[in-house]
């Protein structure tokens, strides 16, 4: 049984199985949830357990993989809607705060430079700016304070995200829905009114050849005559006393109504058209994916109208020209008869297995970008790693959805299983090697270095906290990705996603880790340079 515990497939396995029963202890309403895997492989890698670190890189892979891919749509949203610099300063704020604390140790209690660059980079939990510390050192004990100070870098912020409501007292499901409404209030909501046609200049002309929705803005989705309600199609004429459904934006319905005619509080819904129905559609079928409605034909034979379509959290109204994307939760009006066709148009046939080729193809592209090298001095060179090349590589992918026949998102199951394989295998790999050197390097320099270390990490992330909170005023979400952003730490993200169904961490998350990045490798070597 000794021999066992040491394999490393029985010692993953272990360790997964023994975390998760911790993680599941709750105390005072707080729980590790699958942080606790951290803490228990420590205690492994502390008795001699190591697994290998071919797991811990396959782990973080997967991990930044899957974030990039989901939050690419709401990083480039981000970017359009002018959010990423509030995003982005805090973690400067961050980063200066733990440069001066490094001033003040190295000078204070006289740290020897190249130890002090290695508490930095571990109290920052980011293995991309090591490795510049040591290539500007050329010294081992920057390793040795990186060793030291890394893993409560990692529990630190864990620990940090999970206590933060409890310290802000503030109740996440309130502000979820506060965060949501900011958002629809940057994008007027649609909302929908009846009409009716009046305006002469419209009367006995089709709705194809008036171009109402390049005029309005609106689609229209049904339409009451003397002889009955039916489904709008591009053929529908329009005549006197028709009553037309609307949707639109309140600004664009006004529009429409200049148009076509007055508003009416008479009502008629889909249930007086007994062939008809309305319903929402998942787009998943990779067939039309990036297709404009228009490139559709099969939308026009099968009768299908798309009135709305909710995409990263706002509801925006088609036109022609609108692509569908992954993911899209698109409103149809379809012939009853038609139902199930739209059904697989739309949502495709479901698929019992995932096409990993994309999946591989885009870690291949991410890690090749990583392996560029952009030179800032004769001394200082700059490269994101396979981690900030994936990243970067999968927001841009997760952006565009699709090239050719390859289809670059996945389905949020997917997702989620694939962020949990690389969650456990990251946190347990780079437990046992934290396990295994944080107590013989606090017993041979000192107690000391372990709480430089933790200060490093508790107060960045005090300050980061109260700038963001106070001066700019971001919600708690927002606060949850600028912190795991900032740290470099992807288990504080993953502690951020078990307390809140939203998303926000991970955008803020996406927006701010490139830069948090770049800037942890300069700050890094110029430590080791300059301390």
């Amino acid at each position: 049984m000794i021999n066992l515990i040491h394999e490393p497939y029985f010692a993953l396995f272990s360790i997964i199985c023994l975390g998760i029963l911790v993680g599941k202890i709750s105390i005072k309403g707080i729980s590790l949830q699958s942080s606790a895997i951290l803490f228990v492989a420590m205690i492994f890698g502390h008795f001699g357990v190591q697994l290998p670190q071919a797991l811990q890189q396959i782990g973080l892979i997967l991990f930044v993989f899957t974030v990039g891919i989901q939050a690419g749509p709401g990083f480039f949203h981000s970017l359009k809607q002018g959010e990423a610099f509030k995003f982005v300063l805090p973690i400067f704020v961050m980063l200066f705060s733990g440069v001066l604390l490094s001033y003040i140790f190295k000078y204070a209690f006289d740290i020897d430079g190249a130890m002090q660059a290695g508490l930095f980079t571990g109290s920052f939990s980011s293995t991309s700016s090591l490795a510049a510390a040591l290539e500007a050192s050329k010294n081992d004990l920057t390793s040795i304070g990186y060793a030291i100070s890394y893993p409560f870098g990692i529990l630190g912020s864990v620990l940090f995200i999970r206590i933060l409501p409890k310290i802000l007292k503030v109740d996440l499901k309130q502000e979820e829905k506060d965060i949501q409404l900011a958002e629809e209030r940057k994008t007027p909501p649609l909302s929908s009114a009846n009409f009716i046609v009046s305006n002469k200049n419209v009367f006995e002309k089709s709705v194809a050849e008036l171009q109402l929705y390049d005029l309005t803005k609106c689609n229209v989705s049904r339409i009451k005559k003397e002889s009955g309600t039916t489904i709008v199609s591009a053929a529908t004429i329009l005549d006197e006393g028709d009553i037309l459904h609307a949707i639109g934006i309140e600004k664009d319905l006004h529009k429409f109504e200049l148009v076509v005619g007055p508003k009416t509080d008479s009502t008629f819904s889909l249930d007086t058209i007994t062939d008809a129905t309305s319903k929402r559609v998942v787009v998943m079928n990779k067939d039309i994916i990036g297709k404009r409605i228009a490139e559709v034909p099969q939308l026009t034979r099968l009768k299908i109208i798309v009135t709305r379509i909710r995409r990263s959290g706002i509801d925006i109204s088609p036109s022609r020209a609108t692509r569908f994307r992954y993911g899209d939760k698109v409103t149809i009006v379809v012939p009853r008869d038609n139902k199930e066709s739209a059904y697989t148009l739309l949502g495709g046939v479901p698929q019992n297995s995932i096409d990993f080729f994309p999946i591989a193809l885009s870690i291949v592209l991410g890690i090749l970008i990583g392996q560029i090298s952009i030179p800032i001095t004769s001394t200082l060179h700059i490269a994101p790693g396979y981690t900030g090349g994936i990243l970067i590589t999968t927001l841009l992918l997760g952006r565009l959805d699709k090239t050719g026949p390859l289809l670059w998102s996945i389905a949020g199951s997917t997702n989620q299983f694939l962020r949990q394989i690389g969650l456990l295998f990251f946190l347990s790999a780079v437990g046992t090697k934290s396990g295994a050197t944080i107590v013989a390097g606090i017993e041979h320099y000192g107690i000391k270095y372990f709480f430089f270390g933790i200060t490093l990490t508790i107060i960045p992330m005090v300050v980061g906290t109260l700038f963001s909170k106070y001066v700019l005023k971001l919600n708690t979400l927002q606060i949850f990705g600028v912190l795991a952003a900032g740290m470099s730490s992807g288990p504080a993200l993953v502690a951020a996603n078990e307390v809140t169904t939203s998303n926000i961490p991970d955008r803020v998350y996406s927006v701010g880790f490139p830069v948090a990045l770049i800037f942890t490798i300069m700050i890094a070597q110029f430590l080791a340079l300059v301390l």
